[in-house]
């Protein structure tokens, strides 16, 4: 996410013990990956850097500003102990006046039924993350409030229903924004700039300026897909070293259409989150020709399998795991094959595309490279890593979906006699370092809702994991080629459920 666009929060805490400073740190860390600009001083603060004006620069310059409330924070604050060191970073009463209000919110960690807040804080409402029990409920108030997305939206206001004209007629309505509608024509722009347009809007839930700007990216390609492969010569096409390119250079037309679609995953608004209509656009291009060699024609499905990655991945950047389920479990009709299932099972669109010569280490190298050659990857995710974490935490996201669903399907014990093989692509298991990252991503939402959702028990999951994990071993090793070990953590993964 642009970090321009997120909200920046300053955090103002007591050093009361190494443990304290760990606990805040490890808070905001799961903040700043739910889409919060975190201004923390064991990040931003340099040895040598002068620690008032810092705090109150931070003041100044954040959204918001959160407030650590201990035992001692309270104690200090209401006493005016500081001015030696990081005591000084006790906001003061004065300093809050100056402000306003209403841009600090007070975060209780304290062991007692009755917390205190400091006294120039005054009766405010808080956020107590003190006890495990309703630390969750907690958590969602803190980032509702800090995205400005209430759990229980204001009904919009009606209409003044005595609102007329002199004429008796009723009073138009007028669409609010601040983007005119004449300003989002595509053509000429930069797919950056696209972004940040499509992301304003999204976040300002204007639908009128959302669909004209979809439109704008779905007939303002650069070029039509039949003539760039024509004037391309792409039948012509042996070696497959060129296939690759070839896919980054079908990418980069629809580019306008693909950053439109992850800016609405990205928004979290109901009304934006779901992209999956892009899928039918991408699998039947204006004129597009099912002839010749099927490496090339099947480009289009090389389009989706590169949409459904870059899908998948936002939606686990963004800690909507539901969406990645959803798109999993999306039927996609095959018109080469007349068949229609959903998208987990579709080799071709999953993990071994006919365009890049169904070789599937070829194709999750591509995806994880993607970032260093489509520069607005690194743009939306904010850093390339970032998005390689997601990419694996979605893949991961959807092996474990793939054993609910034979689960479900009553093809556990087939599995177990090792007469199934993996649908899903295991590669998100070759790297272990990037492995544990996405791992921590997965673990840190709600993972349940992978089989949950099909009504799968966990019990039930629990019970066929060591033989899935041991699948997933075999297929490494039969792609990859020498003995691939399973992580350690992947095998225990039901240990670290939350």
């Amino acid at each position: 996410m642009n970090e321009n666009l997120a909200p920046r929060v300053f955090v103002s805490y007591s050093h009361d013990s190494p443990d304290h400073k760990r606990w805040v740190s490890e808070l905001c860390a799961r903040l700043r990956l739910d889409g919060i600009n975190i201004i923390l001083d064991q990040w931003d603060l340099s040895p040598g850097e002068d620690i008032t004006k810092f705090m109150e620069d931070s003041l100044v310059s954040s959204d918001r500003v959160l407030i650590i409330c201990t035992d001692q924070y309270v104690r200090k604050a209401d006493a005016g102990e500081g001015g030696v060191a990081y005591e000084r970073m006790i906001v003061t009463a004065e300093l809050i006046q100056n402000l306003g209000t209403q841009k600090f919110i007070p975060i209780v960690r304290q062991d007692t039924d009755k917390p205190t807040l400091p006294k120039f804080m005054g009766a405010r409402f808080y956020i107590n993350l003190s006890q495990e029990s309703t630390y969750a409920t907690e958590y969602d108030l803190l980032i509702r409030e800090l995205h400005k997305v209430p759990a229980v939206p204001k009904p919009p206001l009606g209409k003044n229903p005595f609102a007329k004209q002199p004429s008796g007629a009723e009073t138009p309505s007028v669409t609010s924004g601040t983007i005119p509608l004449k300003d989002l024509s595509v053509e000429g722009k930069e797919i950056i700039s696209i972004y940040d347009t499509a992301i304003e809007i999204a976040r300002q839930g204007d639908l009128v300026a959302w669909r004209r700007l979809v439109k704008e990216a779905q007939y303002n390609l650069p070029i039509p897909l039949q003539k760039w492969r024509e004037e391309r010569k792409l039948d012509d096409i042996r070696d497959e070293n060129d296939l690759a390119p070839m896919m980054d250079e079908a990418v980069a037309i629809y580019a306008k259409l693909f950053v439109v679609s992850l800016a609405g995953i990205q928004s979290g608004r109901e009304r934006f989150v779901d992209q999956r209509a892009v899928i039918d656009e991408l699998a039947s291009p204006p004129g597009w020709k099912r002839v010749g060699n099927d490496t090339i024609f099947s480009i289009p499905r090389g389009l989706i399998f590169a949409f459904q990655a870059l899908y998948g991945a936002t939606s686990l950047d963004t800690n909507q795991l539901e969406l990645a389920i959803q798109l999993a479990l999306t039927r996609i009709t095959e018109r080469e094959e007349a068949k229609h299932y959903p998208l987990i099972y579709n080799h071709g669109l999953i993990g071994w595309p006919p365009s890049l010569g169904r070789k599937v280490k070829t194709a999750w190298t591509w995806l994880v490279q993607a970032g260093e050659r489509w520069p607005w990857i690194p743009h939306i995710f904010v850093k390339d890593e970032d998005y390689r974490v997601a990419l694996h935490a979605y893949y991961m996201s959807l092996s474990i979906l793939e054993l609910a669903l034979d689960i479900q399907a009553g093809h556990a014990e087939a599995l177990a006699a090792g007469d199934l093989t993996l649908d899903v692509p295991v590669s998100f298991l070759h790297d272990e370092a990037m492995f544990n990252k996405a791992y921590q991503r997965l673990q840190r939402g709600n993972p349940k809702k992978l089989w949950e959702t099909l009504g799968v028990s966990t019990d039930d999951m629990k019970k066929y994991w060591p033989v899935w994990a041991g699948a997933s071993g075999r297929w490494l090793t039969s792609v990859y080629g020498l003995w691939a070990e399973v992580p350690t953590a992947y095998r225990a993964f039901f240990e670290d459920l939350p």
